[in-house]
């Protein structure tokens, strides 16, 4: 391999390319399939949606307050029994520990953008710092081309500087800046012709994401959850907030009549509800297509060994690729060669029902 080149301007290295390396497998699994209520069951799961999508957002203020606290100082506990009231103590505990989750990301967030424009930010010193045309020999560093490219980077520099004033104040005062519902779709409520879209249609996507339904499971309780419950049969129960009994009139669960069907890892899902063992949900509403979905999604036991690069490669092993109407696969030898002829699986796939159907 060449470690590098000479020119005109200097020698310049090239990239060099890392060892390859196994991935580990996920040690989680998440599934999706289509819920289908009627008119009546659509506008309870709504209404449940927004009740809590409000209760979540205002947790999720209160954490950001606190800023940066460790522990108990994160007051969650307190938080949690504040919501019970008008929840329950599980919907509670699963507000909670979104909000914290997501300061958290907010958090890593901030220090990755930070670490970016830094990154970014010191490029351009260097290049600005050389004549138009020159490349200092010390470093090897080049100049840019011309005046007007150089005057080009020297704004994007201030550019970046200010931002990452910016993203550093946030940092220190330890308050990662968030949209509930994404701020991309935040900004579209502002220019709705070039987003291509009416105040109706924004509006139904933005309240719809915003809501919030999701259930954390547990082990040891009837079909690993308490609060969204799926029986192996497909039945969906939904547990109303105890503030929304009275108002929907449907006593303490919102039954769901048509069953729902996982087309995906359908029998791993089913062995672990009827050995009662934690599942989590997740419902969610697709305002542009109008349908409503149900995810569930557990841990796996981690692979206890994930073998080496060399240890792949002392024997021939099965390549399989899956393309949109085949299935290929062939025989790879040690230096990741085909042996003979490859095989394929024609996939016909018209007619049959997708996996969110």
């Amino acid at each position: 391999m060449v470690a590098g080149m000479t020119g005109g301007m200097g020698s310049k290295k090239l990239r060099v390319i890392a060892d390859p390396f196994v991935v580990a497998p996920p040690t989680g699994a998440r599934i999706r399939t289509r819920i289908r209520p009627n008119d009546a069951e659509a506008a309870a799961l709504a209404r449940i949606g927004q009740f809590l999508g409000e209760l979540s957002r205002r947790d999720l203020s209160q954490r950001l307050a606190l800023g940066r606290v460790s522990g108990k100082d994160d007051l969650r506990a307190e938080r949690k029994q504040g919501l019970t009231s008008n929840t329950s103590s599980r919907w509670a505990g699963a507000i909670t520990r979104a909000s914290n989750d997501q300061y958290a990301l907010g958090m890593r967030g901030l220090s990755a953008e930070r670490d970016s424009l830094t990154a970014a930010i010191n490029v351009l010193t260097k290049r600005t710092g050389v004549p138009v045309g020159a490349c200092d020999v010390k470093t090897g560093t080049k100049g840019y081309r011309d005046e007007r490219e150089r005057f080009a980077k020297t704004r994007r520099l201030n550019g970046l500087r200010h931002r990452l004033a910016a993203v550093e104040a946030r940092a220190a005062a330890a308050r990662p800046p968030m949209v509930v519902g994404g701020n991309r779709l935040w900004r579209n409520g502002n220019r709705l012709e070039e987003a291509n879209l009416t105040e109706q249609q924004w509006r139904s996507r933005f309240e719809a994401s915003r809501r919030f339904m999701t259930a954390d499971g547990e082990t040891g309780k009837l079909h690993g959850n308490e609060t969204i419950r799926l029986t192996p049969d497909g039945r969906v129960s939904i547990k109303i907030p105890a503030a929304l009994v009275g108002e929907l009139g449907l006593g303490t669960h919102l039954r769901i009549a048509e069953p729902v069907v996982f087309s995906y890892r359908h029998g791993d899902w089913s062995d672990r509800v009827t050995a009662h063992q934690a599942v989590r949900y997740d419902i969610t509403f697709d305002a542009e297509s109008g349908r409503w979905y149900v995810d569930a999604s557990w841990k796996t036991p981690p692979v206890e060994h994930v073998p080496t690069v060399a240890q792949l490669r002392s024997q021939r092993h099965l390549g399989v690729d899956l393309n949109a109407d085949h299935f290929a696969a062939v025989v790879i030898d040690s230096s990741g060669n085909p042996v003979g002829n490859p095989y394929t699986v024609a996939l016909v796939l018209t007619g049959v029902a997708s996996v969110n159907a």
